[in-house]
C-alpha cells in the first residue's frame, strides 16, 4: 500500500488539510504518518514572532508498505512569509 499526503498554510489550515486527508488505501502507516505529522505540527513554537512576518508551513509525507518493504519519508518545514499591510482605498 502505498499514500502521501501533503498541507500547506496556518497551523489551523494544517490540522485542518490533515484531518480531512484521504487516506483509506494507505493502510495503518498512512494513518501513523498522520498522526506523526500532526503531533510534529502540535509542538510547533508559536511564541516567537517577527514583527511583519507570519509563520506558514508545508507538511509532506508518503509512504508504502508491502510484503517485502516499508519506506516513510515525512517533511515538515516553515517559513516566515511577509504579513500583507492592508491600504485604505480611500487615501
Amino acid at each position: 500500500m502505498s499514500f502521501s499526503l501533503s498541507a500547506v498554510g496556518t497551523l489551523d489550515d494544517i490540522r485542518q488539510q490533515l484531518t480531512a486527508a484521504d487516506l483509506k488505501h494507505g493502510g495503518d502507516l498512512a494513518e501513523a504518518a498522520r498522526t506523526l505529522v500532526t503531533e510534529a505540527v502540535a509542538d510547533v513554537d508559536t511564541t516567537t514572532t517577527y514583527p511583519g512576518s507570519e509563520k506558514r508551513f508545508v507538511v509532506e509525507a508518503s509512504g508504502h508498505k508491502d510484503a517485502n518493504t516499508t519506506s516513510l519519508t515525512v517533511s515538515v518545514r516553515t517559513f516566515w512569509v511577509p504579513v500583507a499591510v492592508a491600504t485604505d482605498a480611500t487615501a
